[in-house]
C-alpha cells in the first residue's frame, strides 16, 4: 500500500505503524460545527486526537458533527484516513449538518 504525505513523498508499507500526516485547521473562536470530506470516498476523521466518526460518499449523512469542546483557539490537528486512498485536498466546515 502507498500513502502520499502532505510533503508529496510516497510512503510504502505500514511497517509497525501507519503514517497519516495531519492537516491543520486554524480556529479563532471555537464553536459547534460540522465537517465534510468532499473528495473522500470512505474513511475516518479525527480532530485533535478524537475520532469524529466514519464518512462514506454514498451516505446516509454528508457531514460529521464537531462538538465545540474538541476545538481550541488556534491550531487544530485534522487527520483523515481514506480507506480507498482517495487524493484528499480539503475538509469543509459547515454551520449546519447535511444529513442527506
Amino acid at each position: 500500500m502507498r500513502l502520499r504525505s502532505a510533503d508529496g513523498q510516497v510512503r510504502r508499507g505500514f511497517g509497525r505503524r501507519p503514517d497519516f500526516p495531519p492537516a491543520w485547521l486554524d480556529v479563532t473562536a471555537p464553536a459547534y460545527t460540522c465537517l465534510s470530506v468532499p473528495d473522500g470516498t470512505k474513511g475516518y476523521l479525527w480532530i485533535n486526537g478524537h475520532l469524529l466518526g466514519r464518512y462514506w460518499s454514498v451516505g446516509p449523512q454528508r457531514t460529521l458533527y464537531v462538538p465545540r469542546p474538541l476545538l481550541r483557539a488556534g491550531r487544530n490537528e485534522v487527520v483523515v484516513l481514506d480507506l480507498d486512498a482517495a487524493e484528499l485536498s480539503t475538509v469543509d466546515l459547515h454551520t449546519a449538518p447535511h444529513l442527506g
